[in-house]
């Protein structure tokens, strides 16, 4: 979603988003994960789907800075 330029928000299709990212940031609370893990998984998937979806290069700072922000 995010590589599509969709941004969290509190319409359409954003709010599925902020609400998917809010869902992620809450269970690593719950569960105690800590927030460099979120970060490897994010790069270990990237790295992995890299091939397929290029765009994905680009959008992962978008996509940490967006996790940041809901907060």
């Amino acid at each position: 979603m995010i590589a599509d330029e969709l941004l969290p928000s509190n319409k359409e299709a954003g709010y599925i988003l902020r609400r998917l990212l809010r869902r992620v940031l809450a269970y690593q609370i719950k569960y105690d994960v800590h927030t460099l893990l979120f970060r490897e998984i994010l790069e270990i998937i990237s790295e992995k789907y890299l091939g397929f979806y290029p765009e994905l290069k680009d959008t992962k700072k978008i996509f940490a800075r967006e996790a940041r922000n809901q907060k």
